[in-house]
Parts: structure tokens; sequence; C-alpha cells
């Protein structure tokens, strides 16, 4: 039987230029579709040399079926699918950030936490969108996440496109390499803006009440006295 009995969907002109390359000695790799006898398709991946036989030219093909590599690779891509879908729908902060502290990864969801689209933010520091004196204490807090810390629920303020404040709540881990050196970190972080205010205002009527109580105390032992 020929090649082409077993072969389908093969480029002509990649072929050409395989044959071409392998008369001067080179082998070449090429993916395609054999069939079965039963007619049923699956996928394969070639490695094909050419040989000489007491003086006549053969090709040597070592063929692997990729049946069980393609189901891999199809469940890796739709796992990385629905991975990448949770992350940028995501209403949490999700980052990364080199040893530098330069971001190399936003999420969308930086439009919502600091009015920036994530491609402005990429490639700068944390420390940019923050008060100097709140960067001093992030950047602390950084030193103790690269030396192998993890930090939960750290409240920090930022500084939104407007220059208004956003106060987020980090999650953070450190990240290394395969050789274990730490390459940065990252985490999730947590708008809780309205928290904070709705704390701040319960603060103030506490107060404005203790204020009022007193002030009635006052009163009342006044009235007393006289």
């Amino acid at each position: 039987k020929q090649v082409s009995d077993f072969e389908r969907g093969l480029d002509p002109a990649m072929l050409r230029k395989a044959w071409a390359g392998m008369s001067e000695g080179q082998a070449f790799t090429v993916q395609g579709e054999h069939h079965r006898k039963d007619g049923s398709r699956f996928p394969i991946e070639a490695r094909v040399s050419l040989l000489t036989v007491d003086g006549d030219k053969r090709f040597l093909a070592l063929v692997r079926d990729m049946t069980d590599r393609r189901h891999a690779e199809l469940a890796v891509r739709e796992s990385e699918g629905k991975y990448r879908t949770l992350v940028e729908t995501s209403h949490d902060l999700i980052w990364s950030v080199d040893v530098e502290g330069r971001f190399t990864f936003m999420n969308q969801a930086s439009r919502a936490t600091h009015g920036y689209e994530p491609v402005e933010m990429i490639g700068r520091r944390f420390t940019e969108f923050m008060t100097e004196e709140q960067a001093k204490k992030d950047t602390a807090v950084f030193a103790d996440i690269k030396s192998g810390k993890n930090i939960f629920d750290m409240e920090s303020i930022h500084l939104k496109k407007d220059g208004t404040s956003v106060y987020l709540s980090f999650n953070a881990i450190v990240m290394r390499d395969a050789d274990g050196a730490v390459v940065g970190t990252q985490g999730t972080a947590k708008d809780i803006s309205n928290r904070v205010r709705a704390d701040e205002i319960a603060r103030l009527h506490q107060t404005e009440l203790a204020h009022v109580t007193r002030v009635s105390t006052m009163g009342e032992m006044a009235t007393s006295l006289a």
C-alpha cells in the first residue's frame, strides 16, 4: 500500500518541502491524521528520515498515535479556559508582581478598584498606586512575603486614577520557579471601602452619642446642684 492510503489532510506543499530537506540528510516531524481499516480516524505524529540501503534510498518513519496526547491537551485547554473565565470575571482583584514589585498580571477588576485598565498597571510598581507613607508600610510587608511568609486580610489604602482612596484587603503568597528561587508574589484583593466608611460613620455616631450623654449628665448634675 501507499502512504497516501493511510494519511489524511497533509499539505502537499509542506510534503514537497520536507522531501527536499530529507534529500539533504535532514529528518522532519509532521503531524496529521491516519485512518484505520474500519474507517475511523486518529491523530498521529511522524518522524521521517531518509535511509540508503544497498544503494537504494528509502524513507523510515516512526509514527505515534497521538490520541491520548490530544485528549490531554484538550483537557488542559478547557481547564485553562475555565480558569481564565473565572479570573477575568471575578469581582476581586487578582494580581501578580515580580521581585521588584512590578505588576506582571492584573485582571479586569482593576477597572473598578483602581480606575485603570489592566495594561495601564502592568509593568509599574505597586508603590506607585499609594501614598508615600502607605508605600513604606507595604514595602516592608512585601519583603516578608518574599521571605516565604503568607499574608491574609492585610488592609491597605491605594489611590485610584482620579486621586480618590480605595481601601483593599489583600491575600498574598510567594511565587517560586522550578529551582525554588523567588520570582515574585501573587494574590487577591477585595475592595472594602464601603465597610471601612460604614465603620467610620459608626464610630462618629458613637462619639456624638458619647458627647450627648456627657452633656446630658452634666445638665442633670447642674440641676441637682442648683
